[in-house]
Formats: structure tokens, C-alpha cells, sequence
């Protein structure tokens, strides 16, 4: 069977269904919007989700409401900081994500309003 998604599918239609128990996940964008609600999701099927943002104060107030809503009971959740328009940043991030020497299952790109 094949689902079709489009522009009004939520994040809970696309992953009904799924178990994501084990799997670590690199979330871009998590200060706001659909970053947040990605990685809310993913969480909430299991996932470990790292998510990165270029503003760490703005993604930890972001992520703070979410875990006060206890939605990432089945996952977990931590942030690095990540400026994609900063070489040096993606250096930085790349490096410490690296080190950690854990492999990555996917990983969701999302422009974050700032």
C-alpha cells in the first residue's frame, strides 16, 4: 500500500504507524516551527533525536514547551549548535557529532525562522 503525503499531511500521518526505538536523528531548525514539531515527533515514535539550531537559547525555550508536554516519553532529545551558513559552525558541529562515533539513521533539513 502506498500513502500519498502533500502540504496539509502532519507529522503524526506520516509517522502513524512507525517505531523509531533506536534510531538517532539529526533535526535541523529545532527553535521554531515545523523543526519543533519534527523533532517533537520523532521523539514521541521512539527516536533519539539531536537537534540543531543556530540560536540555542531560542531552540532551549522551543524544546522546554514541548518536554513540559511530555511528548518525547518514548524518545529522547538533545541540542548542538549548528549555523548552515557558517562554515565554521558546520565545522564545529561536525567535529563534536563525529567524536560522539554514532551513526546517524536520517536526517531532517528544515528552515528555521529566526
Amino acid at each position: 500500500m502506498v500513502d500519498v503525503f502533500g502540504t496539509t499531511s502532519t507529522t503524526e500521518e506520516v509517522l502513524s504507524g512507525v517505531n523509531l526505538h533506536g534510531k538517532r536523528i539529526l533535526a535541523t531548525g529545532v527553535s521554531a516551527g515545523i523543526g519543533v514539531e519534527t523533532a517533537r515527533s520523532l521523539a514521541a515514535h521512539g527516536a533519539h533525536v539531536v537537534g540543531a539550531a543556530r540560536n540555542l537559547a531560542k531552540a532551549k525555550t522551543a524544546i522546554a514547551q514541548v518536554l513540559k508536554g511530555g511528548t518525547f516519553n518514548l524518545g529522547s532529545f538533545e541540542l548542538i549548535e549548528l549555523d548552515l551558513a557558517d562554515l565554521k559552525s558546520v565545522r564545529r558541529c561536525a567535529n563534536a557529532l563525529l567524536a560522539k562515533g554514532e551513526p546517524f539513521f536520517s536526517f531532517f533539513n528544515q528552515r528555521a525562522a529566526d
